[in-house]
């Protein structure tokens, strides 16, 4: 069996967790979402957060701006070739 020093382990969101201490695995999840690290500085885990924001991309504005560009250039792209067909 594998166990870990507690001296070693951080555990972040405490609260949400129930410590068993008999047990084998000593955490029980409660439906919440935890981290726990082996040493990890929690500085580092709240620029992973802000990095995850960052990326994020928000669909709706994407769309729109996609359409906003593709809608009028297929108008003007088929006035065009009807113009240029026409004078043939």
């Amino acid at each position: 069996m594998n166990r870990f020093d507690r001296s070693d382990i951080v555990i972040h969101d405490i609260d949400t967790i129930k410590y068993h201490q008999d047990t084998i695995y000593p955490i029980e999840f409660t439906g919440e979402r935890l981290i726990i690290s082996m040493g990890l500085d929690p500085e580092l885990l709240r620029s992973k957060k802000k990095n995850d924001e960052i990326m994020e991309v928000n669909i709706l504005a994407f769309i729109a701006t996609a359409l906003f560009i593709l809608v009028p250039t297929a108008f003007l792209l088929i006035i065009y070739v009807k113009t240029v067909s026409q004078s043939d």
